[in-house]
């Protein structure tokens, strides 16, 4: 994996059960119960100013846990949401919802976005990195 898609590569998304719960290519080698990994999307190589390639352009597109391991893949899930109930009772809660990213001035003429295919879909043949 290394070679292809870097040193941070760890495996692929092999199936997805659902929208909480994945299946990876990676084992207990390289993982542990309660491990975060991180599923990206390799975009455009990133060039330094003198040509020199200095990498890819990685999108985060989820991250979850680790549920289970076995010694040749993982099942990792979502995070837990919890809400204060209507009864009152205080579970776990957040007020902060983010909203978006604060924005800087940019010469627009130098503005170029990365493409990167399904950047906000999780798919089967994704790439895994450790977080």
């Amino acid at each position: 994996m290394e070679e292809k898609y870097g040193p941070q590569c760890i495996g692929k998304v092999i199936r997805i059960i659902d929208d909480t719960e994945i299946i990876i290519n990676a084992g207990e080698d390289i993982l542990t119960v309660g491990d975060k990994i991180t599923i990206y999307a390799i975009g455009d190589e990133i060039t330094d100013l003198d040509g020199t390639n200095l990498g890819y352009y990685e999108c985060d597109k989820a991250t979850l846990t680790v549920a289970t391991t076995t010694q040749h893949y993982s099942i990792c899930k979502t995070e837990k949401i919890y809400k204060k109930s209507t009864l009152g009772v205080i579970t776990n809660f957040s007020t902060d919802v983010f909203i978006g990213y604060e924005h800087i001035s940019i010469d627009q003429e130098q503005a170029k976005p990365i493409s990167i295919k399904n950047k906000d879909k999780v798919q089967v043949g994704d790439l895994v990195k450790k977080y």
